[in-house]
């Protein structure tokens, strides 16, 4: 925009000869991206456009435009219109004894006066004042004020200094301020489509305020007066009123501390009743000096980047190779029947894909597919090619990791917003080589036809497509992408800002295209792969919840396993989640009778219960310290991973669970418990390893086997040994907590029977001792020492008691004391 200014502004100087002037004009006209713009093509905006910049009398709005590269005609309109607006506000605002001249539009902040001006006090030679703008220098029928509407009580024909019902409230002494955004009332739609925050610090607290340039006051709710820590309020002498005339409650006034650019100031603010968003008014605006130019220009510069029109993307900068095995025999397949009703349809879509570049007629083809039409919600039909009985079983599979939703998550700790591309038809914008298009054909009514695009339903389709967006997002912060989901994030709003454009421009560069329509930008929270993405961390998305919610209880094997599956993908937010899962998956298990028991029925409640209340798992944040706790129960371990706060407070990153196998159900009580923690580290390798946590347990004798300062005890269980050894390629610090501090179920799986722990260190290294070294010098066989101990009653129950847990008391015939 910076070349065309200056071409356009490029005069003949006085004397300058025409061949001078010409060659600087052609000079000039080099720089400027007639032929190359956006809108080249349509003259008659690109005119508007330059001599919008040109001839436009706001300066701001001017600099701004000079800083886009090729906005178009609305982006351009909008700016200029914003501009234009905001030197308004700041000239009434800053104008002396101007404040009973605001109009409508703008701000009202009138001060009732209790002397009333005399309109008849005029010189002899004057007129009678004029009854429509108070003037004595003209009669009323001469008054070019005749059909303006009053802007206090909205009749025509007079002028609002001289309205009879403005003057009858003159002996108020309160101001009326009329508020335009409060509640979300009577919103000026310009500043709505470009509505911007100011993070500012008041009182030590982080506060994020609606810049409102149609408020003089800076106001906030009742609730963020709270946050605040309730400073002072005192009564306040204003009256506050939506723009369509609403009174709003007020709390009362206060006076609070704002930090902002390194220096303090002590302004004062409005608290109301209800809840809104803080609004920056322009008191604070201009005590501040805030360059209201430049906080609008960074909710602009990103539109140009938007476009307007969705057209399906074609993605030049690499090519989708689907390779065969070295043994696949090419197969061909008639078209199979259409119904009549969806023939039209089919024949619509196929000419439309023909039409797009997607689809191309060809006369022979050894590859052929049928197709299946799908009939979606608008009515349209949608072809799909049945590669499953071509292609898919002879592709050799493509190895590209797809990633997981923990893995993604992890990259976007610190978030604030979130923006959300959808790259609709995504796997249609990539282009086949020669060699995989001969693979795809599908047969139809209408002949033989073969992809140009890949299509979806390609077996290899996922990977392939994933290795080509984890290189368009190479190398950007603050970004993630499942397939065609890209999720974009930023500590703050201009890191956020600079990772958008840099998305966008990358996407350009490889030609993917996206529907505006159905991405989402700046959002509090966005659904994301199942879950609500937030600040704070994430949850299951309510509208998936409520599907299994509803649920039936299952009838039979398939149904049980279609549940499980479904509440499985939420199961990190279930504490213990495959103890609460046993009764349900032993009917899973091969030649078991169904029989559907009060135990599974209150198994499945459990489960939609827990499901329903799950709390917020928390983003993974490498500055925080890193917690992980595990427990062990008769049937199952558990782990959770949690961070701790500074005020003290642990909040779950992700929990996990795992049902014992029948092996490992023999195992000692001690030996569960080691196992949950190996279990706990293998599930959560990836934000453990390379960092250092704290591992907590509730069995007080792992403290000294697995004690990372300490040596191995010589006379530990062989298995225990082997699982010290593991731990050593881990960097971390191993506490005790006893189990009735150890059982939160926000934070920990839950013991079944509570361990006592008066089961202490000695008396662990004593038995392990016994039971690998000395056994070995008894004259007595093992088989004959088990078969003892089964005909024996106290020892069944020192054996039940060991395999289990001790309990708090004992009869004196087992008492080892």
């Amino acid at each position: 925009m910076t070349s065309t200014y200056d071409f356009y502004s490029c005069y003949q100087k006085s004397g300058q000869p025409f061949a001078e002037w010409k060659a600087e004009l052609c000079e000039k006209l080099r720089h400027c991206a007639f032929t190359t713009s956006a809108l080249h093509r349509r003259p008659q905006d690109r005119a508007l456009r330059d001599m919008y910049v040109i001839g436009a009398n706001s300066n701001k709005g001017r600099q701004a435009l000079l800083k886009e590269q090729d906005p178009d005609l609305e982006t351009t309109e909008k700016i200029i219109q914003l501009a234009e607006r905001l030197e308004e506000d700041v000239r009434h605002f800053s104008a002396p004894n101007n404040h009973n001249d605001y109009s409508v539009a703008k701000l009202h902040n009138r001060q009732r006066h209790q002397k009333q001006p005399d309109h008849n006090s005029f010189k002899k030679d004057n007129y009678k004042a004029c009854e429509t703008c108070g003037s004595n220098k003209h009669l009323r029928s001469k008054c070019k004020y005749r059909e303006f509407i009053c802007n206090f009580c909205k009749r025509s024909g007079h002028l609002e200094r001289i309205c009879r019902q403005r003057n009858e409230k003159q002996n108020s002494t309160k101001h009326i301020t009329t508020i335009f955004k409060l509640n979300n009332l009577d919103r000026i739609e310009q500043l709505n489509n470009y509505s911007c925050t100011v993070p500012l610090k008041v009182n030590d607290h982080d506060i994020d305020f609606e810049l409102d340039t149609g408020t003089f006051n800076t106001i906030i709710s009742i609730y963020d007066w709270y946050k605040l820590g309730s400073p002072t309020i005192h009564p306040s002498q204003l009256e506050l009123k939506c723009y369509s005339g609403a009174r709003i409650k007020i709390k009362g006034e206060c006076y609070v501390t704002v930090q902002y650019q390194n220096k303090n100031f002590q302004l004062l603010m409005i608290i109301v009743n209800g809840k809104s968003e803080p609004l920056l008014g322009l008191k604070w605006i201009n005590i501040l000096q805030l360059d209201l130019n430049s906080l609008i220009h960074t909710r602009i510069p990103i539109e140009h980047h938007i476009n307007k029109a969705y057209d399906l993307g074609h993605c030049t900068k690499v090519q989708a190779h689907i390779q065969l095995k070295s043994d696949a025999i090419p197969k061909f397949f008639k078209p199979r029947p259409i119904p009549f009703a969806y023939l039209t349809g089919v024949k619509e879509e196929i000419e439309r894909n023909v039409n797009a570049g997607i689809l191309e007629r060809i006369d022979a083809s050894p590859w052929a597919a049928p197709i299946v039409p799908i009939k979606k919600p608008n009515g349209k039909i949608r072809i799909c090619g049945d590669f499953k009985v071509t292609i898919n079983a002879q592709i050799l599979v493509d190895q590209h990791p797809i990633p997981s939703i923990d893995e993604l998550l992890s990259r976007l700790n610190n978030g604030e917003k979130f923006t959300k591309l959808d790259l609709s038809d995504a796997y249609l914008q990539v282009e086949l080589d020669e060699q995989s298009k001969s693979l795809v054909v599908i047969n139809t009514p209408l002949g033989l036809f073969r992809y140009n695009r890949m299509p979806f339903g390609i077996s290899n389709a996922p990977a392939i497509f994933q290795r080509i967006i984890d290189q368009v997002i190479a190398g950007i912060s603050n970004s993630i992408a499942y397939l065609d989901d890209i999720l974009i994030t930023g500590k703050n709003e201009e890191e956020h800002l600079q990772t958008l454009e840099m998305v966008l421009k990358r996407l350009s560069e490889f030609g993917f295209t996206y529907n505006p329509e159905k991405c989402l930008f700046f959002q509090d929270e966005v659904s994301y792969l199942g879950f609500i993405i937030d600040k704070n961390g994430k949850r299951p998305d309510p509208s998936r919840v409520e599907a299994i919610i509803h649920m039936p209880a299952p009838k039979n094997v398939k149904e049980i396993e279609a549940f499980i599956g479904k509440i499985n993908y939420y199961g990190k937010f279930i504490s213990n989640f495959s103890h609460k899962c046993k009764p349900l998956n032993e009917l899973r298990k091969k030649n078991t009778r169904w029989v559907w028991t009060k135990e599974c029925q209150s198994s499945f409640e459990c489960l939609l219960h827990e499901i329903s209340k799950t709390t917020t798992l928390v983003h993974c944040d490498h500055r925080l310290p890193l917690i992980l706790a595990t427990d062990a129960s008769n049937y199952g371990l558990g782990a959770v991973l949690l961070h701790r706060y500074s005020d003290g407070s642990e909040k779950p990153i992700a929990h996990a669970s795992k049902t014992l196998k029948n092996t490992e159900r023999n195992y000692s009580q001690i030996e569960k418990e080691a196992l949950s923690i190996i279990f706990g580290i293998k599930k959560f390798h990836q934000y453990l390893a390379g960092r250092t946590f704290e591992l907590v347990t509730d069995h007080k004798p792992l403290l000294s086997i697995f004690n990372p300062t300490k040596g191995i005890p010589v006379t530990t269980a062989n298995r225990l040994q082997r699982w010290a050894i593991y731990l050593m390629g881990y960097n971390y610090s191993i506490r005790y907590k006893p189990t009735k501090l150890h059982g939160n179920a926000d934070a920990l799986s839950r013991l079944r029977i509570p361990y006592n722990n008066s089961f202490i260190d000695s008396d662990a290294i004593q038995i392990n001792y016994i039971q690998q070294h000395l056994i070995e010098q008894w004259p007595l066989k093992p088989e004959e020492i088990a078969k003892a101990t089964t005909n024996d009653d106290i020892l069944k129950q020192v054996r039940h008691f060991t395999l289990t847990n001790w309990p708090s008391s004992f009869s004196k015939s087992t008492n080892p004391k």
